[in-house]
C-alpha cells in the first residue's frame, strides 16, 4: 500500500494536482468561516436593534429628591470577583472558614450579609443582572432558550444602566478589563480605562482568551512556557492599578471584573505565582487563590480607605459560587442537584457604604437588588426592590433558565 501511494505520488503532475486541490479547499474553509462570521455579526447586530429588553433597559432610571445626602457624591468601587463563594459554602464543602478575612472587613467597617446569593449560574448573565439592576428572563424568548449566542447579555453589561445614571450625577467612569473575558475586555463608554503594562509578548497573546489559552495548552504554541504567571501578574497589576487610581478629584465609578479566584489557579495561597504542574487537588487549588484573593482585597481597600477625602462605596461581589460539585455537568438545568444549586448560586458579597447604608444589607441579598437599594439610599433613584428569585442554567445553554425555589437550597 505504502509503495503504490509512492509510485503514485511520482507520477507526473500529481504533486501539482494535490497542491491545487488543497488550496482550493484552504479558500473554501476559509470564505465558509467569514460567511459564518459576517452572518453571526448580522444577527447580533439585528438581535441588539430589535429586543424588547435592551429598549426597556435603556430608559433612563429618575433620580428624585432626597431630603439629606448622606455623602456628598461618594466614589463608587465595584469589584466583581469571578466565582468567590460565600463563606457557607467555603464551609460546607471544602471545610475551610473565612472568618479571619470576614472579621478583618468588618473591622474596616464592611457589612457582610447573613446570606448572599447570585440570581444566575452563569457570569453571562449575572453581571449584566447586577449592573442593569433586573432580571434578564426575557432574553430566552428573543434569542431562544438552546442558543449560546452572548451578544445580547454582552451589549446589557456594556451598556448598563448604573453607568448613565452616575453620569448624569457627574460622574466619570474608570474602567478595569479582565484579562479573557470577553464581556469585560473592553468598554467604550468610560473616560479612562486601565491598561496593563510591559507591552506585548506571546505569553501575555496567549492569555487573553480561553481559546487562545486553550491552544498554548494543547498544541505547539504551548513551547513558549506556562501563560500562568501572565495571568498572575495582570492580576496582581490590576490590584495595583485600584490602589493607585488618581480620580483627579472627580467623583468617579471604578468597575473592574476579576476573574479570580476562578480558575486557572495561577497562585498558590501566599500569592506567589505557580509555574509548575497542578499536584494538589482542585479544591485545594481553588481554597489557595482564595487566600490570595483575601489578602490582595484587604490591601486595597485598606488602601483605598485611608487615602479616600471622603468615605467611599466600595461593592465586593462574587458573581456566582463555586462549582466543584459539577452543576454544569448535568444533563439539562432541571435536573441540578439541590446540592449543585446551592454552591454556585452561594455568591461572596462584602459592601462598604458610609452614613448608615450598610443598614440595608444586614440580612439577606441577591445580586439583582445591590444596587437597588445602594442607588435609591445614596442618590434619590426611583428604584424598589425586587423579589429575590434564582435561575439555573447551564454553561452551554445560558437562556435555558429554570427556576429554583430557594427554599430547596436551605
Amino acid at each position: 500500500m505504502t509503495a503504490s501511494l509512492i509510485w503514485f505520488a511520482r507520477r507526473p503532475g500529481v504533486r501539482e494536482h494535490v497542491e491545487a486541490v488543497l488550496r482550493l479547499v484552504s479558500l473554501l474553509l476559509i470564505g465558509y468561516s467569514v460567511i459564518r462570521i459576517g452572518l453571526n455579526e448580522f444577527r447580533a447586530h439585528r438581535a441588539i436593534a430589535t429586543s424588547v429588553l435592551a429598549a426597556e433597559l435603556a430608559v433612563p432610571v429618575k433620580a428624585g429628591q432626597i431630603t439629606s445626602t448622606p455623602v456628598q457624591k461618594p466614589d463608587v468601587y465595584l469589584i466583581v470577583l469571578d466565582e468567590y463563594a460565600n463563606a457557607a459554602i467555603l464551609h460546607e464543602l471544602f471545610g475551610a472558614t473565612n472568618q479571619e478575612f470576614e472579621d478583618s472587613l468588618r473591622a474596616l467597617g464592611f457589612t457582610i450579609p447573613r446570606l448572599v446569593r447570585s440570581n444566575y449560574a452563569q457570569t453571562t448573565l449575572s453581571i449584566p443582572s447586577l449592573l442593569n439592576f433586573a432580571y434578564l428572563g426575557g432574553l430566552a424568548a428573543e434569542v431562544g432558550r438552546q442558543s449560546n449566542d452572548r451578544s445580547l447579555p454582552d451589549y446589557l453589561l456594556e451598556n448598563n444602566r448604573v453607568v448613565p445614571f452616575l453620569k448624569a450625577q457627574g460622574y466619570q467612569f474608570v474602567f478595569f478589563p479582565s484579562q479573557w473575558w470577553r464581556a469585560t475586555d473592553h468598554n467604550r463608554h468610560a473616560e479612562r480605562e486601565f491598561q496593563v503594562k510591559g507591552g506585548y509578548s506571546l505569553r501575555r497573546a496567549l492569555a487573553a482568551s480561553e481559546l487562545q489559552r486553550l491552544l498554548s495548552r494543547f498544541t505547539l504554541l504551548g513551547a513558549v512556557g506556562s501563560v500562568h504567571p501572565t495571568m498572575a501578574e495582570y492580576i496582581k497589576q490590576t490590584f495595583e492599578g485600584l490602589r493607585r487610581l488618581d480620580t483627579g478629584g472627580k467623583p468617579t465609578f471604578v468597575f473592574a471584573h476579576l476573574i479570580f479566584p476562578h480558575g486557572p489557579y495561577v497562585f498558590n495561597a501566599r500569592c506567589e505565582p505557580k509555574v509548575g504542574p497542578h499536584l494538589s487537588e482542585p479544591d485545594q487549588r481553588y481554597l489557595d487563590q482564595v487566600r490570595c484573593a483575601n489578602a490582595l482585597i484587604l490591601e486595597l481597600v485598606g488602601a483605598l480607605l485611608r487615602r479616600a477625602d471622603k468615605p467611599p462605596i466600595i461593592v465586593l461581589q462574587g458573581d456566582h459560587g463555586s462549582g466543584m460539585l459539577g452543576f454544569n455537568l448535568a444533563p439539562k438545568a432541571a435536573l441540578v442537584t439541590p446540592a449543585q444549586a446551592r454552591e454556585r448560586f452561594g455568591a461572596f458579597g462584602a459592601y462598604y457604604l458610609p452614613a448608615g447604608g450598610g443598614q440595608l444589607f444586614t440580612d439577606t441579598v441577591t445580586i439583582v437588588n445591590v444596587f437597588r437599594k445602594i442607588l435609591p439610599y445614596y442618590f434619590g433613584a426611583d428604584l424598589i426592590p425586587e423579589p429575590d428569585r434564582l435561575y439555573m442554567s447551564l454553561e452551554d445553554s445560558p437562556f435555558d433558565l429554570v427556576e429554583v425555589d430557594p427554599v430547596s437550597l436551605r
